[in-house]
Formats: structure tokens, C-alpha cells, sequence
């Protein structure tokens, strides 16, 4: 079970935020029919989608950059999250190759998607005609077939972060003091309720949008590390959709150099859709992992007691733990070492899970063939579990409560079979 929802945290985690996924059709005209300039009464908003409990990936919301053009019937946005669901989707997923595809689309069937879950909320951003011009074109050529596939990244490059970038990117005596190694600073007013604004780490936060489902809390806990234990910067924080739209509305934007400070705001107005719908975290119940992890505890702590009671005990209950507990920590390792998934290396999860229990599942069966290996292997596990919550102290990575269960049910077993040591009895 345990290897499944790390499987299963890593799509949801690649599918952040994404839209309805969907095969784009392919497009002969290279501007999508729209015009190749805009006239000076359009308007360039930022479009964040609540959150949803309809589906594991819609707990994350969703974002887009809409354009509007009264004066030449424009309304569109620009969908920065949709992805092809082909043979090896999964398997591309699991390698952290997460390419996604930009597109424009009809506002109306935007709107229409994400009012279903709730709130929209629309931030007319603060543009000139000459940003708004600079921000099409960028727009357009982000579509373009040869440009519209992106490597995307759940935290820094989603749709969330890309299209908020793009703006930026458009500041004109921003972009110039940026040539000079400066860069944009964001400070917040003093607003009741905002400020000052509690420091909280990435984990803490995907942490809040997942609360309803506990399994996905553990599987994305387990499937990073410390990194995701850094604390946010205000910039940092408009990966998530709602948050962005919370508090780019009460910032003021700037760079201060030694020779100049040039400050703006990025919203004009702020506008809603919709009605909120709140998603309600998910209390204890008998499939809550804490739960089951704690019933597999108490089991282990039995066949430790019947084992240093000299009882004997049916093997096939440490073939399916270290069986489970091996096929996750593979997963886990391919993660760590080999995905092209940010914050997932160091992963000090793998002190508890590793494909170092698979090997253990695997020479159970042989018996007393492989005593001495088995003994040598249990020492090793033994020795990682017990260093696994001081190296979370040194390493500053937090632990889900779930797999500080699984480490004392692995340690108990470990235990139980160092007890009777086969190098004394047989040597």
C-alpha cells in the first residue's frame, strides 16, 4: 500500500494544478485566429481557481492569464496546464519528465471548468500599452508549436508561477535594473488578517491543500525532502493559485539599488466568481494511515514479545511488511536518485524504507540458507532506523507521523530477529 501512494503523490504532485487534460488538436494558424496587436482598451488579468475536492489533483487549484479586448471581441485565456495522457504517461510522470503544453482558450469555457468548483477569482493586472503589447507577443510565441511544450515543476514553474513570471518578465523599468543584477523585491502592507505573514515551509502548505486526503499528505511527505522543510519567501508562495490571488492584491513590487528605487503595484482591481466552496480536512477513521500504521505497530511489537520469548511466529507476516516496505523504499530510491522531480533529493525517508527490505522479503523463503545474510541485513536496517530521527534533526527534514510508525514497526522487527544471533549459535 505504502509504494502505491508514493506512486500515486508523485502523479498528483506533477498533475499540480493542472486543467481538464487533453489532446491539443494541432493548429495551422500560428496566431489562433487572434489579432497581432491589442488595442489600448484590453486588459491582461490574473485568473486563480479555489481549490476542489472532486479530485486528488484539483486540491491545488488552477490558474491562467486572461486577455480581454472588448474593442476587438477578445476573451481568452491562456491555460498553462494541459498534458497528453499517452501509452507512457505514468512512467514519464514517475521520471519527473512532466511536460506540460500552453494554450490559448475561450475565457466562457475557462470560467466554466473552474466555476463548477468554486470561487473564481480575477486580478486585473497593472499594465501600460507598451507591457500589454510586450505580454501578447510573449504570449503568442509561448503558444507557437515549437515553443508551447514546457518542462513544468509543481513549485517553480507552473500554471501558477509561468504566466505571474511572464508579467514580470514585461515590467519595463523593472527588466532594465534587472540587466544590472538587481531583482524584484515584494513587500507587503500592513493588512489585519496578512501581516505580518506567518513564515511557512513548502511542506506546511502542500501539507494545508491536501488535508482531506491523508494518504496523499503521506505519499508526498514521503516522496520529499528537506528541502521542502525551507520556509517560503512572499514570492515563493504564488505557486499556489489562491495564494497568489490573496496577496499579490496588497503588495507593493520593487527594487531598490544603491542609485534608485522604483516601486508599482501589480493589481488594478480585483473581481469574483462564483461561491466559495470549503474543502474540509479529513478526520480520523479506521482508514486513516495513522490508524492502520498503528494497528501494524501494535502487531509488530507482538511477534517481538513472541519472539524474545523464544515462541515461533508465522514468517509470512514480516514477508508482507518487508515486501511492502520494500517495493515502496524502490520506488522511493528511483525518486531520490533518478527522477528529474525538484526537492526530492536528499531524501532521508530512505533510512526507513529502501530496497534493502525487497532483499529480505525475497531470501525469506530460502530459510536457514540465508540466516546469516538475513542477520547481517537486519543489523544494517536496524542501525538506519535507529539514526533516522537524528539525522532529521541534523538534515532539518520532517517526518510524517505515519512513517515514524512504519520506522518503530520495522525496528521491532529488526529487534526481534537480532535476538538470536546465528553467528554464535552455528559458529
Amino acid at each position: 500500500m505504502t509504494y502505491r501512494l508514493l506512486l500515486v503523490a508523485v502523479v498528483y504532485l506533477c498533475t499540480y494544478m493542472t486543467g481538464v487534460a487533453e489532446t491539443p488538436q494541432p493548429q495551422h494558424d500560428k496566431t489562433f485566429g487572434l489579432p497581432l496587436t491589442l488595442s489600448q482598451s484590453a486588459q491582461i488579468s490574473y485568473l486563480a481557481a479555489q481549490p476542489s475536492a472532486e479530485d486528488s489533483y484539483t486540491l491545488y487549484g488552477h490558474a491562467g492569464l486572461r486577455v480581454w479586448d472588448a474593442e476587438q471581441g477578445i476573451d481568452v485565456t491562456f491555460n498553462y496546464g494541459i498534458f497528453n495522457f499517452t501509452d507512457d504517461f505514468s512512467l514519464r510522470f514517475t521520471q519527473g519528465k512532466t511536460d506540460y503544453i500552453v494554450l490559448p482558450i475561450a475565457t466562457s469555457d475557462y470560467m466554466s471548468e473552474y466555476q463548477s468548483r468554486g470561487v473564481i477569482r480575477e486580478l486585473v493586472l497593472n499594465t501600460d500599452s507598451a507591457q500589454r503589447a510586450h505580454l501578447w507577443q510573449l504570449l503568442i510565441e509561448n503558444a507557437q508549436p515549437e515553443n508551447r511544450t514546457y518542462r513544468y515543476n509543481a513549485f517553480r514553474n507552473n500554471c501558477s508561477t509561468r504566466p505571474l513570471d511572464l508579467y514580470f518578465a514585461t515590467l519595463t523599468d523593472f527588466g532594465k535594473l534587472d540587466e544590472r543584477g538587481s531583482q524584484l523585491t515584494f513587500v507587503l502592507d500592513s493588512v489585519p488578517g496578512i501581516t505580518p505573514l506567518p513564515d511557512k515551509t513548502w511542506r506546511e502548505a502542500i501539507n494545508e491543500l491536501e488535508a482531506s486526503s491523508p494518504w496523499l499528505v503521506l505519499g508526498t511527505d514521503l516522496a520529499m525532502g528537506p528541502e521542502l522543510d525551507e520556509k517560503m519567501s512572499i514570492r515563493d508562495r504564488f505557486f499556489i493559485p489562491m495564494e497568489a490571488a490573496r496577496l499579490l492584491p496588497h503588495l507593493a513590487m520593487g527594487i531598490v539599488t544603491p542609485d534608485q528605487e522604483i516601486w508599482g503595484r501589480p493589481v488594478q482591481q480585483t473581481l469574483e466568481y462564483g461561491e466559495p466552496r470549503p474543502i474540509a480536512p479529513a478526520g480520523l477513521s479506521v482508514t486513516h494511515p495513522l490508524v492502520i500504521f498503528s494497528l501494524i505497530l501494535l502487531l509488530s511489537i507482538g511477534v517481538f514479545i513472541y519472539r524474545r520469548k523464544g515462541k515461533l511466529v508465522p514468517g509470512v507476516i514480516e514477508f508482507v511488511f518487508y515486501l511492502g516496505a520494500g517495493l515502496a523504499g524502490s520506488l522511493l530510491t528511483f525518486i531520490t536518485f533518478f527522477s528529474e522531480h525538484p526537492m526530492v533529493s536528499p531524501n532521508w525517508n530512505l533510512l526507513a524504507l529502501h530496497p534493502g527490505y525487497l532483499l529480505l522479503a525475497v531470501l525469506m523463503p530460502f530459510g536457514a540458507k540465508t540466516l546469516r545474510v538475513r542477520y547481517v541485513l537486519h543489523a544494517v536496517c536496524f542501525v538506519a532506523l535507529i539514526a533516522l530521527p537524528f539525522v532529521g534533526l541534523l538534515s532539518g527534514q520532517k517526518f510524517n507521523s505515519s512513517l515514524s510508525l512504519i520506522a518503530m514497526s520495522l525496528t521491532f522487527l529488526s529487534a526481534g530477529r537480532l535476538i538470536h544471533n546465528p553467528f554464535r549459535r552455528h559458529g
